[in-house]
C-alpha cells in the first residue's frame, strides 16, 4: 500500500515513487493459499493485493505480470496454482453452482450478503486483473440470478432475505456494463436495471457505493 516502514520519521509514510520502483520489473506475483474457508472470489483481499499489484505492474511496464496462487491447503500436496484456474474453479463451484447456491439460500440476510460481497469481489478483478476472469462471466450470473434459468426462486430469497444484497448485485452488473467491462443485450441490460429498480423502490436505496455513491450510475440506470 505504499507505506514505508523504516525508521521513526518514516514509519508508515506513504512513498508512491518507492512503491513504483519496487514493483516495476515484477514478473511473477504470489499469493498464498493455506485455507479452504476462502478463495480469490469469496474474499476481498485476494482481489485488493494480486489485482492491484497486476494493475500497478501492467501501467509501469506496460506488461502484465504472471499470478499464481501457492496452494497449501494440502500440505502433503502443495502447488502453483494460475490465479485465472483458482478463480474458475471458484466461481463455478460456487456463485454459479445452483447446488451451492441453494444450500446458502437456508441462511438469512447474513448468507445473504455474502453473495452480494461475491459480485463486487467479481468487479474487483475485473477491474484490476480482467484475465483472471473466464470470458462471459457478467452473462452467466445474469443467467442464474436474473433470469433464474435453475428455478431457485432468487428474486424471492432476496426479496424475504436481504433486499440491500440484491440491490448491490444488480448495481454491481450494471456498472460493470456502464464502464464498458459487459456488452449486454439491451433487454438483458433492460431486465437488470427494471429489477434493481424495483427492488429499491419497494425497499428503500442502502447508501452503498454502488448504490447510492455513485451518481452517474444512477443517471445511467434512469436511462434504461
Amino acid at each position: 500500500m505504499c507505506a514505508m516502514y523504516g525508521d521513526s520519521a518514516s514509519w508508515g509514510v506513504p512513498s508512491p515513487a518507492a512503491m513504483k520502483a519496487a514493483v516495476s520489473g515484477t514478473g511473477v506475483i504470489v499469493q498464498p493459499r493455506q485455507s479452504n474457508t476462502w478463495g480469490p472470489v469469496s474474499l476481498d483481499h485476494v482481489y485488493e493485493f494480486t489485482g492491484a499489484l497486476s494493475l500497478l505492474t501492467t501501467q509501469l511496464d506496460g506488461k502484465e505480470p504472471e499470478a499464481v496462487m501457492a496452494d497449501y491447503r494440502n500440505s502433503y500436496t502443495p502447488r502453483m496454482q494460475n490465479t485465472e484456474q483458482a478463480v474458475a474453479v471458484e466461481t463455478r463451484a460456487t456463485l454459479l453452482n445452483p447446488v451451492f447456491i441453494r444450500e446458502r439460500m437456508k441462511g438469512g440476510a447474513t448468507t445473504a450478503e455474502r453473495f452480494g460481497e461475491m459480485f463486487r469481489n467479481v468487479f474487483g478483478w475485473t477491474v484490476t486483473r480482467p484475465s483472471a476472469l473466464t470470458e462471459g462471466i457478467y452473462d452467466d450470473l445474469y443467467d442464474t440470478y436474473i433470469a433464474d434459468v435453475n428455478d431457485l426462486g432468487i428474486r424471492d430469497y432476496f426479496d424475504r432475505e436481504n433486499p440491500a444484497a440484491f440491490q448491490e448485485m444488480t448495481a454491481t452488473m450494471l456498472e460493470s456494463a456502464r464502464k464498458g467491462y459487459w456488452q449486454p443485450s439491451d433487454e438483458r441490460l433492460r431486465e437488470v436495471a427494471e429489477a434493481h429498480a424495483d427492488m429499491t423502490e419497494r425497499h428503500g436505496a442502502p447508501c452503498t457505493e454502488f448504490v447510492c455513491g455513485n451518481d452517474k450510475l444512477q443517471k445511467y440506470i434512469a436511462m434504461r
